[in-house]
């Protein structure tokens, strides 16, 4: 599938303006998933683009932590690796899904989460990590980096395709 010239003035600014909001806030994908499936992708390639400009916005932003000492690489590490566990499962699992149905489920998802994330203003606002012992905070890590993986996974199939 080709795009027009009209589809990429809009589509362009619209992904810049994404990448803007995800390096500050996150959540980027609420502005970038719409606006490829209104260029009339396939859904795992809209999931598959998306994934592809969010990975270097996590990596940068994960270098700028690391170099600021914002991160406990005791914790990050064992939390990424089962994210990207997470992740490949979840990426493999949406392949299983008809394209159709995928569509459906992203016209409902992506709206969901929007809802959810103005309801619960004070997401990540609440610090515990000082209440917590080692061992809970590498369960939390772990656990957590998995279910988020999944679910990006899932959102963010792999760029197979490409």
């Amino acid at each position: 599938m080709t795009l027009s010239l009209e589809g990429y003035l809009i589509l362009l600014p619209v992904i810049f303006l994404a990448g803007f909001v995800d390096a500050i806030a996150g959540g980027g994908g609420l502005l970038s998933v719409p606006a490829y499936m209104a260029t009339g992708l396939p859904p795992h390639h809209v999931l598959g683009n998306n994934k592809f400009s969010s990975v270097f916005g996590t990596l940068i932003t994960t270098i700028q932590y690391n170099r600021m000492k914002m991160m406990d690489l005791t914790i990050a590490i064992p939390g990424a690796v089962f994210a990207l566990i997470g992740s490949s499962l979840g990426s493999r699992t949406v392949l299983l899904i008809d394209p159709a149905f995928l569509n459906y489920v992203l016209v409902v998802l992506i709206p969901s989460i929007t809802v959810f994330l103005f309801v619960k203003k004070n997401i990540g606002k609440v610090k515990v990590e000082s209440r917590l012992t080692s061992l809970k905070k590498f369960s939390l890590a772990s656990s957590l980096g998995f279910v988020i993986g999944f679910y990006d996974g899932f959102l963010a199939q792999e760029l197979d395709h490409f």
